[in-house]
């Protein structure tokens, strides 16, 4: 099957956390209206190997004791032709675009071209 957007839309795929809309609605920052569309990418599988430095989020062992983890680790996918992988498509206008990207910062852009 193939998805045809209209000029000036991309497709944001989403895995993992963001197959829940209300999840994609707060990487966006706003409510997404529309119904994404369900689709799999043959050659991808999900990796929890994305490590990234923190100073944000923190636990509490005990009431009132915070402790911050040294890194936090996101999902990730990686190549493997032997596996597909599942998610949804979020149809997006270039600054929904270009916002999320800027939340993926530590992740790749994989074959992401503006409609």
């Amino acid at each position: 099957m193939t998805l045809t957007l209209p000029p000036g839309t991309s497709g944001l795929f989403g895995y993992g956390s963001l197959l829940l809309r209300s999840s994609m609605e707060r990487t966006l920052g706003r409510p997404y209206a529309d119904i994404p569309a369900v689709a799999s990418v043959r050659g991808w599988r999900r990796t929890w190997d994305s490590i990234y430095p923190n100073q944000r989020f923190y636990f509490e062992p005990q009431p009132g004791e915070r402790c911050y983890p040294s890194n936090i680790i996101y999902l990730n996918i990686r190549r493997d032709q032997a596996v597909t992988l599942n998610g949804l498509i979020y149809a997006v206008g270039q600054r929904d675009a270009l916002s999320s990207l800027a939340w993926l910062m530590n992740t790749s852009a994989i074959g992401m071209v503006p409609g």
